[in-house]
């Protein structure tokens, strides 16, 4: 269970700086 909650705390800090590095690209 720990791996798990580790792998969606991951997986969430993945798509919160994606979104955050795409949307710079989208801005500029």
């Amino acid at each position: 269970n720990s791996m798990r909650n580790f792998v969606l705390r991951v997986v969430y800090l993945g798509v919160y700086w994606v979104s955050g590095t795409v949307g710079a690209q989208f801005r500029r």
